[in-house]
This record gives C-alpha cells, sequence and structure tokens, in this order.
C-alpha cells in the first residue's frame, strides 16, 4: 500500500522537463532501498518491481525465522530444513535485488544525462564563510572517485 501511494505521487508530481540525474545520489537510494534509484530516474514500473522483490524477500526471511522459533518439539527436525532453505534463498534474492539496484540506478542516470546532453558537477568541497562575508574553500581530505559507465 506503502509502495502504490509512493508511486502515485511521484507519477502525479513527474514533469514534461528531464532534469539531470545525479548517479551518486541514484546508487545511495538504491542502497537505501532497492527501486528508489529507479523512481529517481523515472523508472516506475522497474523500481516497484525492485522494491516488491526486496519486500518478499524479507517477508519470506521473517517467515523462515518466526516458524524456526515458534514449533512444537516433535516437528522440530521436520520442519528444520524448510526454514533453512527458505531463510537462504530469501537472503540470496535480497543480495541479489540490492546489487540490481545499485548498478542499474547510475547506469541509468548516466544515459539519461547523455541523452538529453545534461552534466551534474555536484561541488563536494567544503566552504567556509570568511568573517567580510565570503566564501573560501577550506582544506578537505578524502577520496576522489570518478564513475564512469
Amino acid at each position: 500500500m506503502v509502495l502504490a501511494c509512493l508511486c502515485l505521487f511521484l507519477c502525479a508530481n513527474a514533469q514534461d522537463t528531464v532534469k539531470a540525474k545525479d548517479p551518486g545520489l541514484a546508487w545511495f537510494m538504491s542502497l537505501v532501498v532497492p527501486g528508489a534509484g529507479q523512481y529517481y530516474n523515472g523508472q516506475y514500473v522497474k523500481g516497484g518491481i525492485m522494491t516488491g522483490i526486496w519486500a518478499g524477500s524479507i517477508t519470506g526471511f521473517s517467515i523462515a525465522l518466526y516458524r524456526s522459533n515458534h514449533r512444537d518439539h516433535g516437528e522440530e527436525y521436520m520442519c528444520h530444513h524448510e526454514d533453512t532453505g527458505l531463510a537462504l534463498s530469501s537472503m540470496f534474492v535480497f543480495v541479489l535485488v540490492e546489487l540490481w539496484a545499485m548498478i542499474d540506478a547510475p547506469i541509468v542516470s548516466n544515459k539519461i544525462n547523455k541523452k538529453n546532453r545534461l552534466t551534474v558537477t555536484p561541488d563536494l568541497s567544503m566552504l567556509t564563510m570568511t568573517p567580510s562575508g565570503n566564501r573560501m574553500l577550506a582544506p578537505a581530505y578524502g577520496v576522489k572517485m570518478r564513475m564512469t559507465f
């Protein structure tokens, strides 16, 4: 239900103009919730499929965990293998959907930007204000990374 409301909200707020898509933001959104980066890119059906599969894998794992903790001692051996198989397959699907979403979202963002000749130049540097009100770069240390698809 939440997914349907989110999809309707995003579809209703879609604009005709194409804006530059930040591949880093799309990747991060897909890291948090698989399919969110696809929603960001405008791929609502693909995002819904990814989020649905992800939620289903969490549900399957939860069912296996619940059943393994709430069974009678007489049927403990009989159901143990079913619960382990369900838990392992749910975890496998969870990881696959996460990877699929995190790989797909930035690639599609770059394709959208190239197709529409848009560029994203995020300024990740730290700015400080001087007493006179001018902004200047503060010394910052970190890792520079570039992803090209």
